[in-house]
This record gives structure tokens, sequence and C-alpha cells, in this order.
């Protein structure tokens, strides 16, 4: 067994609020810059999962593009899916259908 130990330095970033993933990269080198090595990001389920049946992880709800630009940066990325994420959203980010 491997065991791997680290120092977690981490920012909070939320794809949601910069709906550009071309720009993420830049986003995570001016973190990594700055001395992190970690990002913490929300999964917005209101608009993941927007209406009874519909699940989409197209454009900036993605998460690949920001795997692949923590990747590039050598930064790890806590994921922290919803419902309930606070984030100063409205209902918490929990979808209002429910």
């Amino acid at each position: 067994m491997i065991y791997l130990h680290c120092t977690l330095s981490s920012g909070e970033f939320h794809t949601f609020r910069l709906p550009v993933p071309g720009l993420w990269l830049d986003i995570l080198q001016k973190v990594k810059a700055a001395g992190f090595n970690t990002i913490s990001v929300y999964t917005h389920m209101a608009l993941i999962n927007p209406s009874p049946g519909v699940i989409d992880f197209d454009h900036y709800r993605a998460l690949r593009p920001l795997y692949e630009a923590a990747k590039q940066t050598g930064i790890w990325i806590i994921l922290r899916p919803g419902p309930y994420i606070n984030a100063e959203t409205t209902a918490g980010g929990i979808a209002h259908w429910i």
C-alpha cells in the first residue's frame, strides 16, 4: 500500500460564476502562482439538473475542461457536489422544481 502525504492549501472556485471554460486554465495558473495546490469546486444542482429528468453537463457545467486545466496546472480538485451549496445562490443551489 502506498500512502501519499501532502498538505492541501486550497482556494474556492465556482465555475458557474465564470461560465467560460476557456478561461479556467488562466485562473488555475493564477491560483497556483498564489501558492495554492488545491481548489474546492461546487457542483450547482439547479444548473446541472434544471428540470425533472434533465441532466446537463455541457458548456460551463462540464467537469472535464476543469479536470484538464487542473491536471495541466498541477492542482488538486476537491469536488463538492450539492444539492445544497449555499454560495449565496438562490435556494442554496437546490433545483427549484424539487
